[in-house]
C-alpha cells in the first residue's frame, strides 16, 4: 500500500484543480475521484453533457481518449485501468436512475489503452 501514498497525494493536488478535458466527441470532462486498488485504478469522470441517448460510438471513442490522458499515472506495477463517465458525480458503486453512467476497463501496455471487454 505505500506506493499508493505519493501518488494519492499527486492525485488529489489534481482533482483539487481539476480541469476540463476536450474529448473527441466536442464535449468535456473533468476527474472527480481517482481510485488504486490492488490490480488495478479506477479513473472517475464526469461530464455535464452525458445523456441517457448519447450514441456509445462517441463514448467509446471519448472513453479511450479519458484512459489514454490518464494512462500514465498509473502507479509501476499496475496495468489495467477502469474509466468511468458519468453525468453526475456520484459514491463509487451508486445507482441512480437519472444519472447516465459509462465504465469501460483497460490494458495499460508502453502508455497505450487496450480495451477488455467485460
Amino acid at each position: 500500500m505505500k506506493r499508493f501514498g505519493v501518488f494519492m497525494a499527486v492525485v488529489c493536488a489534481t482533482a483539487a484543480g481539476a480541469q476540463d478535458i476536450a474529448l473527441p466527441s466536442g464535449a468535456s470532462a473533468t476527474l472527480f475521484e481517482t481510485l488504486p486498488e490492488e490490480t488495478l485504478v479506477r479513473f472517475r469522470f464526469m461530464s455535464d453533457g452525458l445523456a441517457a441517448d448519447t450514441d456509445y460510438d462517441l463514448i467509446a471513442a471519448d472513453m479511450t481518449a479519458l484512459c489514454e490522458t490518464t494512462a500514465g499515472e498509473v502507479p509501476s506495477g499496475l496495468n489495467r485501468a477502469v474509466v468511468s463517465l458519468s453525468s453526475q458525480a456520484l459514491p463509487l458503486g451508486a445507482v441512480a436512475p437519472e444519472v447516465v453512467q459509462f465504465f469501460e476497463a483497460y490494458t495499460i501496455e508502453d502508455g497505450r489503452c487496450m480495451w477488455e471487454p467485460f
